[in-house]
Formats: C-alpha cells, structure tokens, sequence
C-alpha cells in the first residue's frame, strides 16, 4: 500500500482496536470501574484515532482511485472542521455579549460550589431568557460561564440550584470540554470511521456519570438522601430537555439525552465500589501504550528503494552508438580551432554553465597546450542516467562518456574524456569535455599537490553523503553543479538511489585535466554499500576562481 494510505489507515485501526479494548472491559465484571476511570480511557481513544494527524508523504504518484480516496476524505474533514469553526463561532458571539449576573444570591452561590468543589478559576454565571435555553449548561473553558434558564434561576431552591452548578463545576475541573474539543477533532479527521462516533457516544455517557458521582459525593455532606434527591432532579431536567431541546453548541448539558437516563440513575443508586483499582490502572496503561507507544516506535516511511532498471542490451548499445556518432562530428569541430561552433552545438546544460568566452579560453589553453589532433582510438563508453524526476522512465536523460586514446604533436599518449547527453528533442550533444595527458595518468605523480588537494576535499564531501547529509554535499559543491541541479533535484536523486550505509571506499585511480571552469581532478572509487555491495564511484572535483577544490560531478555505477 503506498505510504501514503498506510499511516491514516493505521490510525484508524488503532483507534478501533482501543474502542473494542474499552467496550469489553466495561463488559466484564473484573474490570468493573468508576464512571471517572471510564472517561479517562474514552479520551485516551480519541488520542488513538488522532496520533499522528498527518500522513507521511507519498514517494510516488496516486493512483486515480486512491487519490479520488484521499479527496474525498481531505474535502470530508475540511467542511466538517469549518462548520464545526462556524458554529464554534456563532456560539461564542452569541454568548460572550451577555451580561454576568453580578448581584443577588446566585453569584455567592457560586463561589460557595467553587469553594466545595475546589475549584479557583473565575466562573461567569448568566441567566437567559425563558425559551433560549433548555437546562443548566457549561459553556466555554478559556472563558467558562454556566449557563441557567431564568424560570429556574428564580424558582428553583438553593439545594436544587446547588446540586447544577456542582455538577457543571465538577465538568470543569475534569476538563470536559477541551475533551470535547479533542473528539470534535478526532470525529471531523476519522468521519468515515463508525468507531469514532461510537467511542464519542460512550465517552459522553461516562463523562456524565462521572460529573454525577462527584457531584453526589459533595452533596453527601449535606443531604441526607442524596441519590433520591438528584435523581428527581436529572428526572425533571430530563423531562424540560424533551419538552425544549436546545443547549448550545460545544456546551455540556446536565440532561443532554433521556436516552441514557436509566443506566444514570442505576450508577446513582447503586455505584460501582471496586475491591482494588489494579485492574483499572492495567487497563489504563495498556490503552496509553496502544496510543504512545505505537507513534514513538513508529517507523518512518523512507522512500523504498527504487526497483532496479532493466534496460534491453540492444537498446543500451544503440544508445552508445548514437553518442559517439555525434561526438566525431563535434570533436572534428574542436579539431579545427572552431571552438565557436562547438560551444553552440553543445546542449543546454553545458552552455548554461559555461559561458562563449570561457569555452573559447579552456579550449584555445588546451589545444595551444597539447597541439593539433593526429590520431584518435575509441577506448571504452559507458552509460549514466543523469539526474531524473521520480518515475522517470529506464533511460531518461541518459548520458554517454567515452574515452578516446588520442595523440597530439605535444602529447603523443593522451587520453580525451566525452560526455554526451541525450536532450528532450531526442539529440545527443556535447555535455563535459577534458584531456588528461600521459604524464598525468591514473597513478602517475602520485605527489602532485592539485590531485592531493582535490583528493583531501573529496574525502568530506563524500563522508557528508556516507551520513545522509544531501542538502551539505549540495551547499558546498561547485556553482556549475548547483546551477545545473537544483538542491530539490539532488536531494530527489540521492533519496531514489538509496544506496544504504557506506560499507568500504577505496580509491582507484585519480587523473587531473582541464575543464572549462579550470583544473579539474577525477577519482574512482571503489565501494561496498549496504544495497550494493560492489560499486564504481566517479567523483569529479574542480578548482574554482577562489582556488577552492569543490564538486562538479558526482555518479555511480554498480558493478555486481
């Protein structure tokens, strides 16, 4: 499954694996709870069906139906976070503008219940009109107001109204409503998930028999038959809300639903009273496991590696051949001092990184150098895939290099490096051009100072790589190399190999020549990666105006 999908779908049975995990402990007797360990394992669910949000990126183009997939979820979860902002809003408008009741008994009131049930912060209370509210509600937890109907504000008796705001304080301090917010979250991402609505139903119930145990503990000190006395109460609240079923939106009603009042007044009058909470506390740790545990440990989806490139030997060879055709006729021009011409007739890439005059320069420094062409032997081609987008086909943007033997009135045994590149009108064309002479062959001069200094420069540069550190390798290569890839490409192209580790790196060979940005230095290496055991590295650095040795080139290819 592309990595993509994997994750959302994860998130999706882990939420549903706790789900289930919570509905049967509520089912077996050893696990028999107070409704407050309840909610806490409900809004651990709500965890598990958010962590992590996000989906790790696709390494690859969706398919049509999978993409139609993750549009339909991504335009599902959008319309409903923006009407649950909506609505968040209107509420807030609304409500905010109404005036706290300051005076009278109902503001002591208050702060006598905050008093008993220990809570500090500052609490409005407001008193709406008859027919805009249904029952006693908490709403807001930045800015937290209880909200009361103004018939009951004005009959209800003190122990009634005592009884309300104890049971919204106790929603307070339990931190219901960011629990609210957490599962509106939780519900808008997974809307498609059945789960997730049904861990919200069964948090909503054990949150208010929580809220109602706290409340009769408190109400304990004072009334004699305190479960008799509130279960009137929820009865006649129940009763209003049926009549007038309005509360708003985002607030914690007493009597939300008369569909759960039965199972309320069971806990009231009879009340879960575990012997030990160790069958509690296991499960509680065993949900926080299920929801952490699983993010910490959590694989990061790498970008796989690439499947390998199965290219038809005929095809290759046709390729080879079709370079070198189009180097002789290039070549020839070098030949002739037209160095105009072949500046002209090379691709794209190479005059974007080499201007006319620097062209004309390295080539009149080089052929003044070596003298006129008298001979010229093809020595060995190979093929490189240049640096591609993701997908690209086998062969896109492939790149030819020869090496000729070749023989010149000041250098009798040298040896011609060509690079020609395939470009998009399907023409091959001149890429990268040096000479290195006999007298700086592979292994020659092993004490030449350019060839050690470009060497000893390679040598970190390589080691950025060996630990992952693409972006540095880029940043501290040769202008030429980041103007014609791009720090997104280079990073593309390294990810898509996915060589692994860096095993063995043994150095080959090293020839100096001349390039048009200056002295250059080519070194072979020979390495042992962890997905390719035996490989060619080829390594091009160049020393640029500031007499600094950085990379020009960089390519690889596996010999096993």
């Amino acid at each position: 499954m592309n990595p993509s999908l994997l994750l959302p779908v994860e998130v999706a049975l882990r939420g549903g694996a706790a789900t289930l995990l919570i509905l049967l402990a509520e089912a077996v007797p050893f696990f028999r709870a107070r409704p407050g360990w309840r909610r806490l394992w409900w809004i651990a669910s709500a965890g598990a069906f958010l962590l992590p949000l996000f989906p790790i990126f696709a390494t690859a183009a969706l398919p049509f139906p999978v993409l139609a997939l993750c549009v339909a979820w991504a335009a599902g979860t959008a319309f409903l976070l923006l009407r649950l902002a909506g609505q968040t809003w209107l509420t807030a408008r609304r409500w905010n503008r109404r005036r706290l009741v300051a005076e009278g008994p109902l503001p002591a009131l208050l702060e006598d219940c905050k008093a008993k049930a220990g809570v500090t912060a500052p609490i409005g209370l407001v008193v709406a009109p008859e027919g805009e509210l249904s029952g006693p509600a908490l709403l807001g937890w930045l800015r937290p107001r209880i909200l009361l109907p103004a018939d009951l504000a004005a009959t209800w008796s003190r122990e009634e109204l005592e009884a309300v705001l104890l049971h919204e304080l106790a929603h307070f301090r339990a931190l219901d409503i960011p629990g609210d917010w957490i599962f509106s979250l939780a519900r808008a991402v997974q809307w498609f998930n059945p789960f997730a609505h049904l861990a919200y139903r069964r948090w909503r119930i054990a949150r208010e028999e929580a809220a109602d145990a706290a409340t009769l503990s408190l109400l304990a000190e004072t009334e004699n038959d305190a479960p008799r006395f509130y279960g009137d109460l929820l009865l006649r609240l129940v009763k209003r809300q049926n009549e007038t079923p309005f509360h708003p939106h985002g607030a914690l009603a007493i009597a939300e639903s008369h569909a759960t009042l039965k199972q309320r007044l069971r806990m009231i009058v009879t009340p879960p009273s575990p012997k030990n909470t160790f069958p509690c506390v296991l499960l509680t740790v065993l949900l926080a496991g299920l929801v952490t545990l699983t993010v910490t440990l959590h694989p990061a989806y790498a970008a796989p590696a690439p499947a390998p490139i199965t290219v038809p030997a005929a095809e290759i060879e046709a390729a080879k051949k079709a370079a070198v055709a189009a180097m002789e006729p290039w070549l020839k021009q070098e030949d002739a001092g037209d160095h105009v011409g072949s500046w002209k007739a090379a691709s794209a890439y190479f005059r974007e990184n080499v201007t006319q005059d620097q062209w004309i320069a390295a080539s009149k420094f080089v052929h003044d150098s070596v003298g006129h062409t008298l001979r010229r032997t093809l020595a060995s081609t190979m093929l490189e895939q240049g640096v591609v987008e993701t997908n690209s086909p086998p062969l896109a943007n492939p790149l030819v290099i020869a090496q000729f033997h070749t023989a010149f009135d000041g250098a009798a045994d040298a040896v011609e490096t060509v690079t020609f590149q395939k470009d998009a009108d399907g023409v091959w064309r001149a890429a990268g051009y040096y000479v290195k002479p006999a007298n700086t062959a592979d292994g020659a001069t092993p004490d030449d100072p350019d060839k050690k200094k470009a060497l000893a420069a390679m040598a970190p540069w390589l080691k950025k790589g060996d630990t992952g550190d693409y972006a540095a390798q880029w940043k501290e290569a040769s202008a030429s190399f980041r103007k014609s890839c791009t720090l997104d490409k280079w990073l593309e192209a390294t990810r898509n190999v996915n060589l692994g580790p860096c095993l063995s790196r043994t150095l080959m060979s090293a020839a100096i020549g001349t390039d048009a940005d200056g002295p250059q230095v080519t070194a072979k290496y020979r390495s042992s990666f962890k997905n390719a055991a035996s490989t060619i590295e080829t390594v091009v650095f160049v020393r640029e105006s500031d007499g600094v040795w950085r990379a020009a080139a960089y390519y690889f290819k596996p010999t096993d």
